[in-house]
């Protein structure tokens, strides 16, 4: 298979091949590497296995007994996957990331005849009917992919757009109300085993209040010790988003 490879100064370098179908496919070493997923070995097994390539790449190298040549077997993955991999980061730049791909790495692809591989032997009829063919794939493939983040869509429909913080438990209702089996007992455990908050307290991490995920309200209550700052972890809109795509794709 024919591999590109596109530069990003944020990214890095991404390896890119198209295959016989006229596919594009993504090294998923180099995919996990700009969105920051620290384990490609693990982001692979919570990947679509029917959407999983292995590529042999063959690299030629030097030493002092002569050039040798040197294959490797590495994981590619398809657009589906790719989506996958970008609702499993954490970093801030991945809608950025998306946007590059689809917005210029894959255009740039088309432009070269990547998408459709022609022969000198095929006539206008065959190419077009290449082109077609690969069409009808990528508009399946789209409405695959809508219907599988629909779920994820309606419940966006209840949090998306809101400026207003809620409470733990408040959280724990919503996405127990769309088929996401936890209280608020065990979203508070989940948060303190998954380091948004504080593990003796109920405190969140700074670094989430500082992207805007978790927020904290004070208050004074009285005590037997007398008055006391109370504090309560609160979810952000964009909080709200961020666990609603982590628990539906863990669903």
């Amino acid at each position: 298979m024919d591999i590109k490879i596109f530069g990003n100064p944020t990214f890095g370098d991404i390896r890119i091949a198209v295959n016989e179908k006229g596919e594009p496919l993504f090294c998923l070493l180099d995919v996990c590497k700009a969105l920051e997923l620290a384990n490609p070995s693990q982001v692979k097994t919570r990947l679509d296995s029917s959407n999983l390539i292995s590529v042999e790449v063959t690299t030629k190298s030097a030493n002092r007994h002569g050039e040798f040549t040197r294959t490797t077997s590495m994981t590619y993955i398809g657009e589906a996957n790719l989506y996958r991999c970008i609702f499993q980061s954490k970093k801030e730049e991945a809608k950025t990331f998306q946007d590059w791909v689809f917005g210029e790495v894959l255009p740039q692809i088309r432009k070269t005849g990547g998408y459709i591989p022609v022969s000198a032997d095929d006539d206008e009829k065959t190419v077009l009917a290449k082109a077609l063919g690969i069409m009808k794939r990528t508009l399946e493939e789209k409405e695959r992919l809508i219907e599988e983040q629909r779920p994820m869509a309606e419940l966006g429909k209840q949090v998306s757009g809101s400026d207003e913080n809620i409470m733990v438990g408040e959280m724990a209702k919503i996405l127990y109300e769309n088929g996401i089996e936890i209280g608020r007992r065990r979203l508070f455990k989940w948060l303190r085993e998954n380091g948004y908050i504080f593990k003796q307290s109920r405190e969140p991490m700074q670094k989430w209040i500082e992207r805007g995920i978790m927020a904290v309200k004070e208050c004074w209550i009285s005590t037997d010790h007398g008055m006391e700052l109370a504090v309560t972890p609160m979810i952000t809109g964009k909080g709200q988003q961020h666990f609603l795509q982590i628990f539906l794709h863990e669903k």
